[in-house]
């Protein structure tokens, strides 16, 4: 009985002192220290922080904003917007009549020709055109070529017949073909009702060929001194001049080529 005492007592000595030791450690590792007055909650500091932050960019956002608005809208002190004034369409006519009439338009188009030679030299094609006299020829320049060609007012067989008599043969020495000439837009200018008599002269029914040489001469002497030294103006001043050299019979080719030769001066200026 008394060893068990004994034992008891010993053991809850020993536990004593385990406890008491067990004690002082922790009071060495962990230090019991009060927590200061001035303690934040992480969670509240972050919190705080991106609330902050969210303030900062929209007072930022807000100056550039009103700064941009201010270099692109033209917000200036004193600036006030224009009020907008509804048209009337008085002052738009005022200023299409102030201003030169709309571009002059030559349409492109094709001419029946019979070509007569191509040469890559003009002094050629001048040696075979004074072969022809008995009908208007025309030299027409193209890419550094010039070709040799007549043209009529209206269907004719008439011109395959002299060439035929003149011992030429059809594709051969001569062909029949269209001549395309190209559209023109002119900038108005100071010759422009001038040149509108002259597109209008390259398109129209001529009645007679003695009705159609009287127009073109009182054309070309009111042509503008610019124009003097036009080779397509000079060929059709030349053929009108020879007009009664041609025979009867080639008489709607004197209105064709003249024709031809206006839209080849209004297709070159």
């Amino acid at each position: 009985m008394d060893k068990q005492r004994k034992v008891r007592i010993m053991i809850d000595e020993k536990h004593q002192n385990q406890k008491k030791q067990k004690k002082e450690i922790e009071s060495v590792l962990t230090p019991i220290r009060p927590i200061p007055n001035n303690y934040v909650n992480p969670k509240k500091k972050s919190l705080s922080a991106f609330i902050k932050a969210g303030i900062l960019a929209l007072i930022l956002g807000s100056v550039f904003g009103f700064g941009m608005m201010y270099i692109f809208s033209d917000l200036s002190p004193g600036a006030s917007p224009e009020p907008s004034v509804p048209s009337s369409g008085v002052g738009e006519e005022e200023e299409t009549n102030s201003t030169p009439s709309s571009i002059i338009n030559s349409e492109a188009a094709e001419v029946p020709v019979v070509q007569l030679g191509l040469f890559s030299s003009k002094d050629n094609a001048i040696v075979l055109q004074e072969n022809f006299n008995d009908f208007p020829t025309v030299i027409i320049e193209e890419e550094a070529n010039y070709y040799l060609v007549t043209a009529s007012s209206e269907e004719n067989t008439t011109i395959e017949e002299k060439l035929t008599e003149l011992n030429l043969e059809k594709n051969e020495d001569f062909i029949f073909k269209d001549w395309l000439t190209e559209s023109n837009d002119i900038q108005p200018q100071a010759q422009e009702e001038w040149l509108k008599e002259g597109i209008d002269l390259a398109s129209q029914n001529v009645g007679s060929t003695n009705e159609f040489k009287e127009e073109i001469d009182e054309w070309i002497s009111r042509a503008p001194s610019e124009f003097s030294d036009n080779d397509y103006l000079e060929q059709l001043q030349n053929k009108l001049s020879m007009e009664e050299n041609y025979q009867e019979v080639f008489q709607p080719f004197v209105v064709g080529t003249g024709q031809l030769l206006i839209q080849l001066f209004i297709e070159s200026i």
